[in-house]
């Protein structure tokens, strides 16, 4: 007996759903655990881990405003820091990432103000996209960050920015090793893009 096409195709999807159906939870990684990296009373949100390609044992991880809390130790003990100092300018949408010579990049979101509800880019403040470098693993911070996009408030034009990504190349064998590479979603009155 030779099936149809159309019942072929539907036979193939009833066999490949019911495996899928009957399958269990995955299960915990053995000796795997959790450790909590946000001070009591903090509430984190929008997380963000990298780990050091040449140094697996240095580990940081976010919980998005401008918390971050840095490892020596493959994650077993963490050690909270303020990379902008108390008062700097952090923000949301945080992005880690170690480079080939070990330095960690932190990017983010910094929003003075949404504008009006309506239309969040009428009469916004100063919002942009910050990156800021730590030379050894977390534990101390470049004193300002570098703007990669930043409004003032007082363009005609104001967009806002959404989701930064920062990645870095470091495979050995790359003609573009060492490069950091960034992009993010740009909103306006008439389009959404994503810039590189």
């Amino acid at each position: 007996m030779q099936l149809s096409a159309v019942s072929s195709g539907a036979l193939i999807a009833l066999l490949a759903w019911a495996p899928a159906s009957a399958q269990t939870s995955l299960p915990h990684a053995p000796g795997g655990r959790v450790v909590t990296i946000t001070p009591p009373g903090r509430i984190g949100s929008e997380p963000s881990i990298a780990i050091d390609p040449h140094r697996p044992n240095r580990v940081v991880g976010t919980a998005g405003g401008g918390l971050l809390a840095y490892s020596t130790d493959s994650g077993r003990t963490f050690t909270a820091v303020n990379p902008a100092g108390e008062g700097g300018r952090t923000g949301g949408d945080p992005s880690l990432v170690f480079d080939d010579k070990g330095n960690l990049f932190f990017s983010y979101l910094a929003i003075q103000k949404n504008g009006s509800p309506s239309y969040w880019g009428h009469g916004t403040g100063g919002n942009g996209i910050w990156v800021r470098r730590s030379p050894d693993g977390g534990k101390t911070w470049d004193k300002d960050p570098v703007g990669v996009k930043v409004w003032t408030g007082q363009e005609s034009d104001v967009k806002l920015e959404d989701m930064p990504r920062i990645w870095a190349d470091v495979q050995p064998r790359s003609p573009y090793r060492g490069n950091l590479y960034y992009a993010w979603i740009e909103w306006g009155l008439d389009k959404s893009i994503v810039l590189f």
